[in-house]
């Protein structure tokens, strides 16, 4: 008996708004709902042993999916992966694969559907949100952190002025020079992001830099 002719007999896959495809054992399309013709812009009748690299121009997300629920023998879903079907059109799906026991040769079930608009608008302003209040908490984290730092090195300057021993003004310089690389770090977090300016430098000044600072801290 036809697969389409055999699949009629079961009403609420025609009615599903979700397109629902079923496929072989070796991956080949044995049954489309309604929903599915419309989706892929294709008839149930000239659907009918299609594999799926022919119904999608890129299916590999999608059979690297169906193999590791037939290996597993479990369900397994996807969302919003990129697809090209047959005529060319570009689709954002997500699906989701069932395997099928004893329904005659058909092996899996994949129920796809289309991320809608509201959703697409929902996540983006959820991401805003969330974008938003990172940056709150950052704000409120530097002013947090900047605000001892600027006391950490005013007490540096004035333990600098009544240091007596030159070896020891060393010491100071290194957290002077800390607390003020600490605070530019800060005020990059602050302010909007900027393209990198590429200046040249001296690599010595680095390399002695580091170096003060090593000696600093283990002397």
């Amino acid at each position: 008996m036809n697969a389409f002719k055999e699949f009629s007999a079961f009403p609420g896959l025609e009615l599903l708004s979700a397109a629902v495809v079923l496929i072989d054992k070796h991956n080949c399309i044995s049954y489309i709902n309604p929903a599915a013709e419309h989706l892929f812009d294709v008839s149930r009748k000239s659907a009918e042993q299609w594999s799926l690299k022919r119904l999608f121009l890129n299916p590999s997300a999608l059979l690297i999916s169906i193999e590791h629920a037939r290996k597993y023998r479990c369900s397994y879903i996807q969302h919003e992966i990129p697809f090209q079907i047959h005529d060319q059109k570009k689709i954002e799906l997500s699906f989701t694969l069932t395997p099928v026991e004893d329904v005659n040769e058909h092996e899996f079930l994949i129920e796809f559907s289309c991320p809608s608009q509201q959703t697409k608008i929902a996540r983006e302003q959820r991401i805003i949100l969330e974008t938003n209040h990172s940056r709150e908490l950052i704000r409120n984290l530097a002013h947090e952190i900047k605000n001892p730092l600027g006391a950490l090195r005013g007490a540096a300057q004035l333990l600098d002025h009544e240091l007596d021993r030159e070896e020891l003004h060393e010491y100071t310089s290194v957290i002077i020079k800390e607390a003020d690389r600490l605070k530019n770090l800060l005020d990059r977090l602050l302010t909007p992001h900027k393209i990198p300016q590429m200046i040249e430098f001296n690599i010595h000044e680095v390399l002695e830099r580091v170096r003060s600072v090593i000696l600093a801290e283990f002397s």
